[in-house]
């Protein structure tokens, strides 16, 4: 069966989500290495799952400040 999820990839990170409660975080580098899950509880379209992985990337200090991406 096919499986679709979508892909977030900012910073050499890249983030995979299929729905559901969970981000996973991968670093691009480390051959996509899987380094982090993103849990979350609500229901949220594309640019909100985008805002938790920029969050993710500012309190991870790869970046300086989530807002400057925000779109």
């Amino acid at each position: 069966s096919m499986k679709m999820y979508k892909v977030f990839e900012c910073e050499g990170h890249r983030f995979t989500y299929a729905g559901g409660c969970f981000i996973n975080v991968y670093e691009q580098d480390r051959e996509n290495e899987k380094i982090d899950t993103i849990e979350f509880y609500e229901t949220y379209d594309d640019s909100e799952v985008a805002r938790l992985c920029l969050d993710w990337l500012e309190e991870a200090e790869v970046i300086e400040e989530a807002k400057a991406y925000y779109f």
